[in-house]
């Protein structure tokens, strides 16, 4: 008999944590074991021992078969199919952003940057699948309250900087001694405001 080592297919895609016989990949007719490896070991874990392997990240791996006469080798590629856990993800870290006010807008900015960050890659790595992204309203709706919460503080202090200037009043050479603990307490807010914007 001749002896034959092939692919059953050219590129096979495994959701990520999915396992599969290696074996079951192949077609071979011959003696021996058969070893297989792959040099993307981010995207692919071979258990060498049980001809398994699992996806464990995203991306490609290519798998080389290679029978014990060391004679007959086979590739083939694995793909790491990720749009699911991406999208689960993502759609979870939106949720996780919540309701946005006055007491909590600043805390919330690190979970809105993430999620931008990872809406951004989602739809660079998907874009024919944008539209499954089910609660992206709600992620432009955090970052229109934040903005919101943003100016409503910044005009706070800026009415806060009016209000010490307005109340200095007017000076006189008879009261300017008494103007000068307003006149200083409205330029350290003004210092201040200029200082954060």
């Amino acid at each position: 008999p001749v002896n034959t080592l092939q692919a059953k297919q050219d590129n096979l895609i495994l959701a990520p944590n999915e396992d599969i016989n290696l074996l079951d990949c192949i077609e071979a007719s011959m003696e021996g074991a058969i070893t297989f490896c792959t040099e993307q070991t981010d995207v692919l874990s071979i258990d060498k021992a049980n001809n398994t392997a699992t996806i464990i990240g995203r991306g490609a791996a290519h798998v080389t078969a290679t029978a014990a006469d060391g004679g007959h080798t086979v590739n083939f590629t694995i793909t790491g199919d990720t749009f699911q856990t991406e999208l689960n993800e993502l759609i979870q870290s939106i949720n996780a952003i919540g309701s946005i006010d006055s007491t909590n807008y600043l805390q919330k900015l690190p979970d809105i940057v993430d999620a931008e960050q990872k809406l951004a890659a989602f739809d660079q790595n998907y874009p024919d699948q944008k539209d499954q992204v089910t609660n992206r309203q709600t992620l432009l709706d955090a970052r229109t309250a934040y903005e919101g919460e943003v100016q409503a503080y910044k005009q706070a202090r800026i009415d806060e900087v009016i209000a010490a200037i307005n109340a200095i009043g007017n000076v006189t050479k008879e009261n300017y001694p008494a103007k000068k603990d307003p006149i200083e307490t409205a330029e350290r807010l003004r210092d201040a405001l200029a200082a954060e914007y």
